[in-house]
């Protein structure tokens, strides 16, 4: 049989510790957490153990960052996939980003582009933005600098500054719309 890597095993020792710990946590709520990132994953862990799409988000986002738990890439992703899937915009956003780059998970465009999609659907400027992005660069859709402009302008009508700046470049360019 093969033998698992150092890293597989890590992860597999680190998923086991913070269930068991969310499940330690759990014991003692009425005691308030410390404050601090530590305390803050904990609490996050125990809801997110819980399946609290939000507390999935900020557990994602502690791995992440590497605040109150080891910084992975790997648990970041899994944690802000099941955010995503539990219907929280800015995890949707931050899943397709990774989604993009292929950052703790496989590289994936064509469901970075259908999370935006949802996320612009929920009246998320950003996820409208990123969709926009999407189109001009040919990320998950067939290229449509057309599409694009749309989605952008959709975007910095809504106030997005990232939208409005973009969309100045492409009227100055004239990619997908009247040079201008």
């Amino acid at each position: 049989a093969d033998t698992p890597d150092r890293r597989t095993v890590s992860l597999f020792i680190h998923r086991l510790f913070i269930r068991h710990l969310a499940r330690l946590a759990e014991c003692f709520s009425p005691v308030r957490c410390v404050e601090d990132a530590y305390g803050k994953a904990i609490t996050a862990a125990v809801a997110a153990h819980k399946g609290d799409p939000r507390a999935c988000y900020a557990l994602g986002m502690a791995y992440e960052r590497g605040e109150g738990v080891p910084k992975l890439e790997v648990e970041a992703a899994r944690w802000i996939a099941l955010a995503a899937e539990g219907g929280i915009n800015n995890a949707r956003i931050r899943m397709g980003e990774l989604y993009l780059t292929g950052r703790g998970t496989e590289r994936n465009p064509e469901a970075a582009y259908r999370l935006f999609d949802l996320a612009a659907r929920e009246g998320d400027l950003r996820g409208e933005y990123r969709k926009g992005l999407c189109y001009l660069r040919g990320l998950g859709v067939l290229k449509d600098p057309e599409r694009a402009c749309e989605c952008l302008r959709k975007a910095s009508d809504g106030g997005y500054a990232p939208a409005a700046y973009c969309l100045g470049l492409l009227y100055q360019s004239g990619e997908g719309v009247p040079r201008d």
